[in-house]
């Protein structure tokens, strides 16, 4: 919308009678004040106008806040006309016709509205439904003025309704109750009557016209029952009765014969609780509380649709020149949940049907697991690939290296006894002895250069099969060490051969092994199988089993071990063998690097859905230059380090669904800072 200057009449008057004194007099001191007050205008103009640059905007819904339908349409409204809702005001009224519709009642609205809205004019007038639309046609000139009306909601519209009328326009509300009586009867062809419910609101009214005006239609086919102006509870007891090849129909009841009022949700629940045959229905707001489904009329669609209309009237168009949408939006929705309950099949659905409730696919619901699942096998399938590649390089190079083993040894055959010759040769010739000694020694050369060739592969292959031997080897003494401390303890209870003291130490050193035993065995079924199970355990638990064995090494290092961890236990979702393994190296990491008379501080804490575990080192740093590198296989700062301690300790993370973070400044340590899921969530 574009920004207009609006000037005061007041002030444009007195401007007006200063020109004329000016025209009159010519006097200077006029002149002056004429400019003075000009640009006075010419500054302050915008400004007001900007205060008043809002358009009004009522909505004037029949019903009352809260009810499903009323709800439905002001959001439809509301999310039509977000793209001007920073240059409107939007005002919205209740009528509560559902509770009172009498002619007293509307008079005393009438009043309200006139004293109400006296002195504020609205740009459009969005009105929802019978009551609202009725009162408009009969009032607005007198209450609003000639404001331009755009109206939905309204059941069964006819241009009639418009005659005589200015600037209106909006969407036609049509139940269409001939398409699912069509349904009903394709899903239960041996139905034989129909009991209709209704109240007797003004909707409920046209309903009961509607469906006797369908009589004749489906005379032969089906009778049908009318139940209207009853109580509830004589409503309840005929559905109950109903005969087997009966349906129910629930077109609108919202207050019964005694004056209580139902909620749509409440009404729905009871019909369809006491029915013991399917009960079905035209509007949308009554599923999912019981009614199987049917041809439904929406009421966030007919708010939208009248939003679309009041944008182009805000644009300037006329709303005598914008028709309107006879065509209701209504769709085929349905409820699996009572789709099953009568055990009704999808397939006899109209096509382009819609059903809530339904139960998510088996693909759906494990979307992320089968494709986690592909693309390890996939990964696992490269690697089978390329060590299978691997495997036929490496004996494409061993036969090599033999055949060049063979052919030196020839060679070197075929020198020796070139040698030979060379030196009956020089027995014979003295003058050529220089020439064959040159030629040995080149020979001798050659002959050390082949040698380290075959060192160097004999070497890389004894390399590779310690390598394939480490895992196995690596529990043999912890195995040992466990067995033999355990005797020794067996042996000086039976005696009573060793101190307390030392029993105490033998007992730590027992469990020790053990512990260093079970993480080897992880380790190597880490590596040769990746089916883990998790449980929700207490993280501070397994820090603190952790710990009871890094203890004896913290203070063999003089490193203070400080704990912070969190009062209350923090679950997640983890394997206990696995995350032990990989506290312990993290831990472990962090004594290494931490000089002796150090701090490693660890800490745990809670923040929202999310645990935090913080391993702190008074250690050198690590210098940013590196630190990206840290979690690299085999890459290590530290001498005798493979440098698979932290690759391994992010792999475990990442399969807890975690994060690890480290940062360091040289000379003041580094912080790790890993984030656990208190429960897993797709990613």
């Amino acid at each position: 919308m574009n920004t207009r200057f609006s000037i005061n009449p007041c002030a444009l008057s007195f401007v007006r009678n200063i020109r004329r004194k000016t025209d009159r007099c010519c006097t200077r001191k006029s002149l002056v004040l004429f400019m003075l007050l000009c640009c006075c205008i010419a500054f302050c103009g915008p400004a007001f106008a900007d205060s008043h640059h809002k358009r009004n905007i009522l909505i004037l819904h029949s019903y009352h806040p809260g009810y499903k339908w009323t709800d439905d349409e002001t959001r439809g409204i509301l999310d039509g006309l977000e793209s001007v809702k920073d240059t409107t005001k939007i005002y919205i009224e209740y009528m509560g016709t559902k509770w009172a519709n009498s002619d007293s009642y509307f008079d005393s609205l009438l009043t309200t509205y006139r004293e109400k809205y006296r002195d504020i004019r609205f740009a459009v007038l969005f009105v929802t439904d019978n009551d609202a639309f009725d009162f408009v046609r009969t009032h607005r000139d007198s209450v609003f003025g000639k404001v331009p009306v755009v109206f939905c909601g309204v059941n069964w519209f006819r241009d009639e309704d418009l005659k005589g009328q200015t600037l209106f326009t909006g969407v036609n509300e049509d139940a269409d109750i001939a398409a699912t009586l069509d349904v009903m009867l394709a899903l239960h062809p041996k139905t034989t009557s129909v009991l209709a419910v209704m109240d007797s609101t003004t909707t409920g009214r046209i309903m009961r016209t509607k469906i006797l005006e369908l009589e004749p239609q489906y005379r032969g086919k089906i009778a049908f029952r009318i139940l209207q102006d009853m109580d509830m509870a004589e409503i309840l007891k005929t559905v109950a009765a109903a005969p087997e090849n009966s349906l129910v129909l629930l077109t609108v009841f919202q207050k019964d014969r005694a004056g209580v009022f139902f909620e749509y949700g409440e009404s729905t629940s009871l019909l369809s609780k006491n029915s013991r045959v399917p009960v079905y229905g035209l509007w949308d707001f009554n599923l999912g509380f019981g009614i199987v489904g049917g041809k439904l009329t929406s009421g966030y669609a007919q708010g939208s649709s009248a939003a679309t209309l009041g944008l182009r009237i805000l644009q300037g168009e006329s709303a005598d020149a914008i028709p309107v949408i006879k065509k209701s939006p209504n769709k085929y929705l349905f409820d699996f949940e009572q789709l099953s309950r009568f055990n009704l099949s999808k397939t006899g659905l109209p096509d382009g049907s819609e059903i809530i409730n339904e139960p998510p696919s088996f693909y759906a619901v494990n979307k992320t697991l089968l494709w986690s699942l592909l693309g390890g096998i996939l990964l696992l399938s490269s690697i089978v690939v390329v060590l299978g590649i691997n495997i036929q390089q490496r004996r494409k190079a061993q036969a090599e290296l033999q055949q060049a083993h063979d052919e030196l040894e020839q060679r070197v055959h075929d020198r020796t006894a070139d040698l030979v010759r060379v030196n009956e040769l020089l027995q014979q010739e003295n003058s050529e002895r220089t020439k064959a000694e040159a030629e040995v020694r080149t020979l001798n050369a050659e002959l050390c250069e082949f040698n380290q060739e075959i060192e160097n592969l004999v070497s890389e292959r004894t390399m590779n099969l310690m390598a394939l031997a480490v895992a196995d080897r690596v529990r043999n003494p912890v195995t040992v060490i466990g067995a033999t401390s355990r005797r020794i303890i067996e042996k000086s209870t039976s005696c009573q051969g060793l101190s307390p003291a030392l029993q105490e130490q033998l007992g730590i050193l027992s469990e020790s092994a053990a512990q260093l035993e079970q993480i080897v065995a992880d380790f190597q079924s880490l590596l040769s199988s990746r089916q883990t199970v998790f449980h929700h355990l207490d993280i501070n638990e397994a820090i603190e089993s952790v710990l009871h064995l890094m203890r004896r090494e913290a203070e063999t290092r003089e490193i203070e071990l400080v704990t912070d961890l969190h009062e209350q236990p923090l679950m997640i979702n983890a394997q206990i063998n696995l995350l032990k393994i990989a506290l312990f190296h993290l831990i472990r990491n962090a004594l290494e690097a931490t000089p002796r008379r150090g701090k490693v501080r660890i800490a745990t804490m809670r923040e929202g859905e999310k645990v935090i575990l913080i391993v702190h080192d008074s250690g050198q740093g690590i210098p940013q230059d590196t630190i990206g590198k840290i979690f690299e296989p085999f890459y290590s700062t530290k001498n005798r380090s493979f440098g698979m301690g932290l690759p391994l300790v992010r792999q475990v993370v990442a399969e807890h669904m975690g994060d690890i973070h480290v940062e360091s400044e040289v000379g003041a340590g580094s912080t790790f800072r890993i984030t656990f899921p208190t429960r897993w969530k797709e990613r």
